[in-house]
């Protein structure tokens, strides 16, 4: 039996229960109200998937590529190119077909093409879309690309490129756009390009990063209805890191993160959600992913040991990939096969 959305409502209205919001988040529910919360969101794990969990450690195999090098216009606040600087830099054309030539020689599986924002928030990808649309048709690497804020014709061009996906980074927080991010632009801007790729038949991954607003839980529940707008396979859920020494920056409350978990499982019970690379890895971890296993979540990028314990516990199926957490099914079902 699958469940469906009008099942969960059926559910919830019959041991009055509500949605949960960011207003009242689950942990201040009872005990029992709480174990209830879980159990429906394990079940529907379960019925409507199988029970199988995807755990993903992509190592060499999946590399991080920045046609940016370092550099990247906006700094934003929570990253200040840190993330680049543990990217490898393919930032000319002669350094980039290298990497690919030695990802294709290693018998890698893939790759994220990614890199540094321009002032318009664009991640400068396509200037290399003739190299890019070479690889992309001549070798069996799988590619994600970020791309960021990029307008119809840009989409139409990387259209062409035909990447595996893009991951997209969706923000409804005009705040955190314009004091995180450094960005002269609008929620609405953000729309428009997550729309624009899905219509030109690009597989895009919405992206929701818990806690942007300085460690704040603000819109993160808004994203998740804006995203139901659209046709959606899998979302991913990243966990802000406070950067080290930053005057303003904090932990995203634990348990506002799992009520967004729990809610974003009742919201789309037929699409998979899957807890992404990045999140604390301090003493919070293993909350963070209880929390989202509790939610009935789908997919895990290096989850810890006592995770993997806890899903053996409840009866949950383990597969594990050497790729990027937003691998299509369709990919891993192929990876899988001797």
């Amino acid at each position: 039996m699958t469940i469906d959305k009008e099942f969960i409502q059926s559910y919830m209205k019959n041991h009055k229960m509500h949605y949960p919001s960011g207003i009242i988040p689950v942990t201040q529910y009872s005990e029992s109200e709480q174990e209830r919360y879980a159990s429906l969101s394990l079940e529907i794990l379960k019925q409507n998937f199988n029970g199988k969990t995807s755990i993903f450690i992509p190592g060499n195999q999946f590399t991080s590529l920045s046609v940016t090098g370092s550099s990247c216009d906006l700094n934003c606040e929570h990253c200040h190119t840190h993330y680049l600087n543990h990217m490898e830099d393919v930032s000319s054309e002669e350094k980039l077909r290298s990497s690919l030539d030695a990802l294709i020689e290693k018998g890698a599986l893939g790759c994220l093409v990614s890199g540094g924002c321009d002032s318009q928030g664009k991640v400068p990808l396509l200037r290399y879309s003739n190299i890019l649309k070479e690889y992309t048709e001549k070798s069996s690497l799988i590619f994600n690309f970020h791309v960021g804020l990029i307008n119809e014709e840009e989409i139409g061009k990387l259209a062409e490129i035909q990447p595996d996906f893009v991951s997209f980074d969706l923000t409804l927080d005009s705040d955190a756009i314009r004091d995180v991010y450094h960005l002269n632009k609008s929620v609405d801007d953000y729309i428009a390009t997550y729309k624009s790729l899905i219509e030109h038949g690009i597989r895009t991954i919405p992206h929701i990063c818990i806690g942007l607003n300085f460690g704040d839980i603000k819109k993160e529940e808004a994203i998740l209805h804006e995203i139901a707008k659209y046709p959606v396979d899998l979302i991913v859920f990243l966990v802000i890191i406070p950067p080290p020494d930053h005057p303003t920056f904090h932990n995203a409350n634990v348990d506002d993160v799992g009520n967004l978990f729990t809610t974003a499982r009742l919201l789309f019970p037929q699409t998979e959600l899957s807890l992404g690379c990045m999140r604390p890895r301090d003493s919070e971890r293993y909350q963070i992913e209880e929390l989202a296993v509790r939610a009935g979540f789908n997919r895990y990028e290096i989850p810890s040991k006592k995770t993997l314990k806890l899903m053996k516990n409840h009866g949950l199926s383990m597969h594990t990939y050497n790729v990027c957490c937003a691998v299509s099914n369709y990919q891993l079902d192929k990876l899988s096969k001797p």
